[in-house]
């Protein structure tokens, strides 16, 4: 009798165990799957970030030409200075002037770029012309207008016309009549090229006369206090309507003649950079 009661406390208690192990293994496989999936759906939609993180994801566009030097390939470098990873959907850029879609993307997929890693998007646009990019006023666009992440600045430059000397004769007249006539008309041309240069002097001066912001960090102030960020400015160069700034980082933005700033996609007037509750008033004399 009592061998038997042995015999069915011990099967119990083996049963009792293996129900036991089989809960701890349950647990751990759901665990694990749980962490499989916080893992894969860690990054975050570029749309979704705040702007302060918006302001730390820095976007640099290149351009490559085609043989025939008519044609270009634009590329564009994501360095993700954020503590997130973050992923993009890479048939959403596009090439914009204005409200006008001037090119769309060449890839597919989702591109994930991890907290401190910098990468690379060859030829996101490819047969962009040079007409196209000479027109100015274009930007990169993610999925809609309010995710403007980058401004292109890749036209050809204006020439600066340079002014010839004149050839000199080598054959120098002795006739004295002639060389009066020469020299008369030579002061007659140097009267009307000094009237010409005055006008046109005269001319700029009122333009610049007339602009809000005349100076580099006039328009470097204006962009810091639009966007509350005093850290290390940007580097101005006056083009037609305003400055264009750049950064070592490949951020970009614009201040216009009248102060208003354009950066990130967003513009702020130079009435509302005046009127702010903090960093407000007029630009720095």
């Amino acid at each position: 009798m009592k061998k038997s009661l042995f015999v069915v406390g011990l099967v119990s208690l083996l049963v009792l165990t293996g129900c036991s192990t089989n809960n701890n293994s349950e647990s751990k496989t759901s665990n694990s799957d749980t962490e499989k999936v916080s893992k894969t759906d860690s990054a975050k939609g570029y749309q979704k970030l705040g702007d302060k993180d918006k302001k730390n994801v820095k976007f640099k566009v290149t351009k490559d030409n085609d043989k025939d030097d008519q044609d270009n390939e634009l590329s564009l470098t994501i360095n993700n200075k954020t503590k997130k990873d973050i992923k993009f959907n890479l048939a959403k850029f596009s090439l914009m002037s204005g409200s006008d879609k001037k090119a769309s993307s060449e890839k597919e997929g989702t591109l994930t770029v991890k907290a401190g890693q910098k990468k690379i998007i060859d030829e996101l646009f490819e047969d962009v012309s040079n007409d196209v990019l000479n027109g100015g006023n274009l930007s990169i666009q993610y999925l809609n207008s309010d995710n403007i992440v980058a401004q292109v600045d890749l036209g050809e430059k204006a020439a600066t016309s340079a002014t010839s000397q004149p050839d000199t004769d080598a054959n120098t007249s002795t006739d004295t009549s002639n060389q009066n006539n020469t020299t008369a008309n030579t002061n007659n041309d140097q009267n009307a090229n000094t009237d010409q240069s005055s006008n046109t002097d005269n001319s700029a001066t009122q333009a610049d006369s007339n602009a809000i912001v005349k100076r580099a960090d006039q328009a470097d102030d204006l962009y810091r206090r639009s966007n509350g960020d005093f850290s290390a400015g940007l580097n101005w160069t006056k083009v037609d309507g305003g400055w264009q700034g750049t950064g070592e980082d490949g951020g970009s933005a614009f201040v216009s003649d009248s102060g208003d700033v354009t950066a990130h996609g967003n513009t702020t007037t130079y009435s509302t950079i005046v009127n702010a509750a903090q960093n407000g008033g007029p630009v720095k004399p």
